[in-house]
């Protein structure tokens, strides 16, 4: 978890609630529109991949994709669930290429009776601002009033359904989802906004972690909390932390303890392939074909045999064949 977790926060904490089942099941209910959502089985929603690769090996990677069974849908519904933490005017566009992926996909398998299933597609928005721009792919063509009625029969048009988290009074679902949305909310909002959700949410994550079906979640809670570009001070954070009860409090200076260590290690595997490339450069009078390679690495102890290996190699060839 630890590098993707450091270089995706927001994605991370919000993939880290809803693979969980209850979690998702108890957001879409409440979210999605009543004359869909009573029609659907919840206890039986089920996540189903969501890569696709097309003619031209481009990989398109959906946030999360669901099915549950739905009366009078033979096929059942499907949900793409997507995060977003700023606007993209484009975002119709982008769901409407995910959506023929999956149509296309569970065609190809035929997993279909010459129908296709309905997609529902959902975005959750974090961001401070305001969501301002199309929600619906109608929006994107460029045409006058007239031109669009004239031509709306010949035209795609969907709208996705957009959960807006700088607008919202409610955050639907369980406690665990109103707990991680709430803090994923604030702390968009400044040091101020987050800090005092941190502290009004700890009664609750203390709750959850006591619970084995939630423990996990808070613990990337809390990893999340002390890693989030917040703007607010580190130390603010593990000082709310802890005086969080007894089990969060000592669970969160287990993972800041955690956190110090990964930032030690990461600190030291930057530092040994600066230093592989400085002797790649002055040894052979190049560094190209191994410094991207390098940061792929992430293990102390390989790092530190490839900068052994640079100080002896005959050969850049040498140094190069050791990185694959």
């Amino acid at each position: 978890m630890g590098n993707d977790f450091l270089h995706n926060p927001h994605d991370r904490m919000f993939r880290a609630l809803f693979t969980r089942l209850d979690s998702a099941a108890g957001f879409l209910r409440e979210f999605i529109p009543s004359a869909v959502s009573e029609r659907c089985s919840w206890d039986e929603l089920q996540i189903v991949p969501g890569t696709w690769i097309d003619e031209e090996f481009n990989e398109f990677e959906s946030d999360l994709l669901y099915s549950v069974p739905m009366r009078g849908g033979q096929l059942g519904l499907c949900v793409l669930l997507e995060h977003q933490s700023t606007p993209d005017r484009w975002m119709p566009l982008r769901l409407l290429i995910y959506m023929t992926r999956i149509w296309q996909e569970t065609r190809k398998q035929g997993m279909t009776d010459g129908r296709l299933a309905p997609v529902l597609p959902v975005v959750v928005y974090q961001g401070a601002r305001r969501w301002e721009v199309p929600t619906s792919l109608g929006e994107l063509f460029a045409l006058s009033d007239e031109a669009r009625a004239g031509l709306a029969p010949f035209l795609p048009a969907f709208e996705f359904a957009l959960f807006d988290l700088s607008r919202v009074t409610a955050i639907p679902g369980g406690i665990e989802t109103r707990v991680v949305l709430e803090i994923m909310r604030a702390v968009m909002k400044g040091p101020e906004a987050y800090l005092k959700a941190l502290e009004g949410a700890s009664p609750a994550m203390q709750e959850m972690l006591m619970e084995p079906r939630t423990a996990l979640l808070i613990e990337t809670v809390l990893r999340y909390s002390l890693l989030v570009d917040s703007k607010a001070s580190r130390q603010d954070v593990k000082l709310i932390l802890e005086a969080s009860p007894g089990a969060l409090k000592e669970k969160a200076m287990s993972i800041a303890e955690e956190l110090i260590q990964e930032g030690r290690e990461q600190g030291l595997c930057a530092g040994l392939r600066r230093s592989v490339c400085r002797l790649a450069r002055i040894r052979f009078g190049d560094d190209r074909q191994i410094a991207g390679a390098l940061e792929n690495i992430t293990e102390p102890e390989r790092l530190e045999d490839l900068h052994a290996l640079a100080a002896t190699a005959k050969t850049l060839e040498e140094l190069v064949a050791a990185l694959r």
